[in-house]
């Protein structure tokens, strides 16, 4: 494939309307060394610094994933009346590519992953979540999410479900559904009835083995992520496991899953077939698991698998 080749590829892709919706949440890492042990109890004491590093999670680092590709897509999530909603504003303002519309819902709490991280290996030693135990966006937010919402615009609706309140509602779930737009979804299993319309599922190997919806669920393909063992591929002929090209070192493999989602988004964009969308998945999502943080792509390491697949 050549460089003319790629920028036919993103010009196909710029053809297309698209909407990111899901739960945006912000994943915090604090760093530091580990010398000794705690004389209160048998934990390690970590040593730091430096303030907490705060990147996008959840829908927000799809987001960041596609942005990073250079795809560019609209976007909606739901953050509380918070300090962390203000910090995820913030943060959403910093990507070029992505129109990202946040409502906020006063009696939402806008989820804060916080891990503690040894420095020099990038092991976690703790994550501490900060959210509802059973977080609800209110009929309010969601009323205003539909009617500002023109869902017949789009030829591709992405969503990105953590099962955080926002992606259960029946009547936004609904409009969704009615809309033209082909949907792309990561689902959970809790909401799973939702994806009878589904063009594409990308559920990890837990998701699809806890629920019995996949078997009969009608949809033309379902993406399984199955860490290192690679991807399966289930279309309504036939069914491919698709490896791993090589091992790979695991720091994390926190986001990987945005990643997949992300990447076989931006591959259907460009009108690219499935499997190669799972290839590129595959390889995407490889190389992110290999850095610390929250997996998310680079541009020119996704250039460097798109070269490579035809």
């Amino acid at each position: 494939m050549t460089n003319s080749t790629v920028d036919k590829l993103y010009d196909i892709a710029s053809k297309k309307r698209v909407l990111l919706i899901g739960d945006i949440m912000i994943d915090s890492y604090i760093e530091g060394s580990v010398t000794r042990l705690s004389p209160e109890a048998p934990i390690p004491v970590l040593r730091t610094d430096l303030q907490p590093k705060n990147i996008l999670g959840g829908c927000g680092n799809v987001a960041v994933n596609l942005n990073n590709i250079g795809i560019h897509v609209d976007a909606i999530s739901v953050i509380g009346n918070d300090l962390a909603g203000v910090v995820t504003k913030y943060l959403v303002s910093t990507m070029e590519n992505i129109n990202y519309i946040l409502y906020t819902d006063p009696n939402y709490k806008t989820i804060v992953k916080t891990r503690y991280v040894e420095e020099h290996t990038h092991y976690q030693l703790l994550r501490v979540d900060i959210e509802d135990t059973n977080p609800e966006v209110s009929n309010e937010v969601i009323s205003k999410i539909i009617d500002s919402t023109d869902f017949n615009q789009y030829d591709y609706i992405i969503l990105s479900d953590y099962d955080k309140g926002l992606l259960d509602k029946y009547e936004l779930l609904y409009e969704i559904g009615q809309s033209k737009a082909k949907l792309i979804i990561d689902p959970k299993p809790n909401n799973m009835p939702y994806t009878n319309k589904a063009y594409i599922l990308t559920p990890n190997v837990h998701e699809y083995e806890k629920s019995s919806y996949f078997g009969s669920i009608d949809t033309d393909y379902i993406v399984v992520t199955l860490g290192k063992e690679g991807i399966l591929l289930r279309s309504k002929t036939e069914t491919t496991v698709i490896k791993l090209g090589n091992p790979v070192h695991m720091y994390n493999v926190s986001g990987a899953g945005d990643v997949v989602l992300a990447v076989i988004s931006a591959c259907m964009m460009m009108d690219l077939p499935i499997v190669s969308a799972c290839i590129m998945a595959n390889d995407c999502a490889s190389y992110t698991i290999t850095e610390p943080y929250t997996s998310r792509i680079t541009y020119s390491k996704f250039i460097e698998n798109l070269l490579c697949i035809v």
